[in-house]
């Protein structure tokens, strides 16, 4: 007889154990124009600039090149609890039907790429001639023992949940 797992433990444990602080917390370097790093600054957009760059001095040149840092949360904080649970496709599963640890895994971590792809799409800055997006490294998949010690067997009873019920009632995120 299989262990039941519910889709509750495993998101909690997404969410807990690892994976959305990691997306969370990431912070890159990136080289934009003296101009765009200047507007993603003073837009309170969410930038630290690396380069000492005087506006002021003679031969400024809006268009040459430094290195700012980004950090993520700047631009998925508004809405990343729902916007992380969004990209784990739970339909995929039927509710205490038995499923393979390995399918379990590789659910878990083809919705993690989801999620990173979908803070890809995030503008950190936009023009008419331009766009820079957000850059969010994908994750190195976990194993579910990672998640939790206690999930090593080869199959799982898994039950549903609602997930917008799931997402509104038991994680708490400011």
């Amino acid at each position: 007889m299989s262990e039941k797992l519910s889709l509750k433990e495993i998101l909690l444990a997404c969410w807990n154990n690892g994976p959305a602080d990691e997306i969370y917390n990431q912070r890159y370097k990136c080289e934009v124009t003296h101009e765009q790093a200047e507007y993603i600054e003073n837009d309170g957009l969410g930038c630290s600039r690396l380069d000492d760059v005087d506006t002021s001095a003679d031969g400024y040149d809006p268009e040459e090149m430094e290195t700012i840092k980004i950090a993520v949360e700047d631009y998925i904080d508004n809405n990343f609890k729902e916007d992380f649970f969004s990209c784990f496709n739970i339909s995929d599963f039927k509710n205490n039907e038995e499923y393979s640890k390995d399918f379990i895994e590789v659910w878990i971590h083809n919705s993690l790429i989801d999620v990173c792809d979908l803070f890809k799409t995030f503008t950190i800055y936009s023009d008419e001639y331009e766009d820079i997006y957000l850059e969010v490294e994908y994750l190195e998949y976990r194993f579910l023992s990672e998640l939790n010690p206690d999930w090593d067997k080869d199959k799982y009873l898994v039950e549903i949940i609602d997930l917008d019920e799931f997402v509104s009632n038991s994680l708490n995120f400011n």
